[in-house]
């Protein structure tokens, strides 16, 4: 811990995106100390639960003025300060008392003992602000956003402060919010502000945090809209979102404001001015549709097929492109089938999906299992789309550059690295179809089951009986069966009897 006056030493390392790292110390703040109504309301309305002085006011002024902010307990840090990447293997229990298994793709903030805080994510048990802390380290930093977003993702973490360094923070009211809520705390829960301000500004340090400027066409707003906006309409505008507009000509050199990191391109610039415009003044004009020669053969085609399976009775269904690991294996397919050799998916959308599919029939199978378990027995289903077969040629192929168009050789090379993908139609059936009716001519009906016949005689034709019950009673004329109907709560059911 440093000397009263003496700021706090700070390490971090390369490339860690780290932008702006600001700290202040609070000393002599009152434990017992409460927070205002008008500061837990505040919170409370915006969704934040309060819980003590030091929390609630980082929590409020990153409401307040959109910077997260985060509170150590100073008595609690061991030396000076230090920002790095996680070794392999390191964990941490954060605020919450769960220890966590890091990457070596995580930011931390760390002093000489231990690790104080996941960057941008959550802070750690460590130097938490306790209900007896006196000394508070107050925090500002910057972190970068794609480092927050992997690591609040993979940890689980999402947080309000995550949600806006995501979205990116303005790095240049670091140090205002960091002074907001240390002179905030000190009124509300006593204590003096420390004058040593510790503010680390990036490698090599800067001054000035503006965008990178961007050069635009000054009618490319009104071409890209198809208006015709007045002259200076778009050096106006952008200057109302703050940016700093330089004009040479025809072309404006627009500086992004600090505050506005998704200002990166013209296309970004142009968005701006056609929404301060007004995009009600886009005119609206559907394009004209070419005449067309309808649908190809192959089209043709497949839906006659497929209308004509659906008039035989058959239910279609949209086959998912992927097979399980092992579906092969459980059919006991031979080693040398065909069907066996598939094309492998790196990042395939399920784990244990990542054979593209060679044939139909498993997601057919996988549909008809579902629907017999659900109690619908008599099913027809059909797939009509593409299989993947790989042939001799398929490989991978080094990814072509996208800044130009690929040349002629370049694409006979991607055509021929494809494995085939002809149209295949499969129909898997089961149980029996229904009985006559105004559907269709239907087939055979299902036989009775055991409990609805005559157990010591085999079934004879359902005619034979004269009792009217065709469809339960399974008796003849000559064994002279007597039929009896029995009604129970549940309902009616039939019953052959022999004499």
């Amino acid at each position: 811990m440093p000397a009263n006056g003496e700021a706090w030493p700070l390490t971090v390392q390369p490339d860690t995106g780290v932008r702006r790292f600001a700290l202040r110390p609070v000393t002599g703040i009152e434990p017992a100390a409460v927070s205002p109504w008008w500061l837990q309301r505040r919170l409370l309305l915006s969704g934040i639960r309060p819980t003590s002085p030091a929390v609630d006011v980082t929590n409020y002024v990153m409401l307040e003025l959109g910077h997260p902010l985060h509170a150590h307990d100073r008595n609690r840090i061991t030396g000076g300060f230090g920002v790095r990447f996680a070794r392999p293997g390191e964990t941490v229990v954060t605020l919450d008392d769960i220890e966590r298994k890091l990457e070596p793709a995580d930011v931390l903030i760390v002093d000489d003992t231990a690790t104080t805080a996941i960057g941008g994510v959550m802070g750690a048990a460590s130097t938490e602000v306790r209900a007896d802390s006196t000394d508070v380290l107050l925090e500002a930093a910057v972190w970068d956003p794609a480092a927050v977003s992997r690591t609040q993702r993979r940890l689980h973490l999402p947080s309000e402060a995550a949600r806006r360094y995501e979205r990116g923070v303005d790095p240049a009211i670091s140090v205002a919010a960091l002074d907001r809520c240390a002179t905030l705390l000190a009124e509300i829960a006593g204590g003096a502000v420390s004058d040593t301000l510790t503010d680390w500004r990036g490698d090599p340090p800067r001054d000035e945090w503006a965008g990178s400027p961007i050069d635009i066409a000054a009618d490319l707003p009104g071409r890209i809209a198809g208006v015709a906006y007045a002259p200076g309409t778009a050096a106006k505008r952008l200057s109302q979102i703050g940016a700093a507009v330089a004009e040479r000509g025809d072309t404006l050199t627009v500086t992004p404001p600090s505050w506005r990191p998704d200002l990166l391109q013209p296309a970004d610039l142009v968005e701006e001015v056609l929404r301060l415009e007004g995009l009600e003044v886009i005119p609206s004009v559907l394009p004209s549709a070419p005449a067309g020669r309808g649908l190809s053969a192959v089209q043709q085609r497949r839906r006659a097929i497929g209308r004509s399976l659906a008039q035989s009775g058959y239910v279609e269904i949209l086959p998912t492109p992927f097979l399980p690991a092992g579906v092969f294996d459980l059919w006991g397919l031979p080693p040398d089938d065909p069907r066996r050799v598939t094309t492998d998916v790196l990042n395939p959308l399920e784990a244990d999906r990542p054979h593209l599919a060679t044939t139909l029939l498993p997601a057919l199978l996988e549909a008809l299992v579902r629907n017999v378990s659900r109690g619908l027995v008599d099913v027809s289903l059909y797939a009509l789309a593409q299989v993947v077969q790989p042939t001799a040629e398929t490989r991978g192929v080094t990814p072509i550059p996208v800044d130009r168009r690929p040349t002629d050789a370049e694409i006979a090379a991607l055509d021929a690295s494809l494995p085939r993908q002809p149209q295949h139609v499969a129909a898997v059936l089961t149980g029996l179809r229904e009985a006559r009716g105004p559907w269709g001519p239907g087939g055979a009906p299902r036989p009775p089951t055991r409990s609805r016949r005559c157990a010591s005689s085999p079934a004879p034709p359902a005619s034979t009986c004269g009792c009217g019950r065709r469809s339960s009673c399974r008796g003849t004329r000559a064994a002279a069966p007597r039929c009896s109907w029995a009604t129970r709560r549940s309902g009616t059911r039939a019953s052959c009897t022999r004499p």
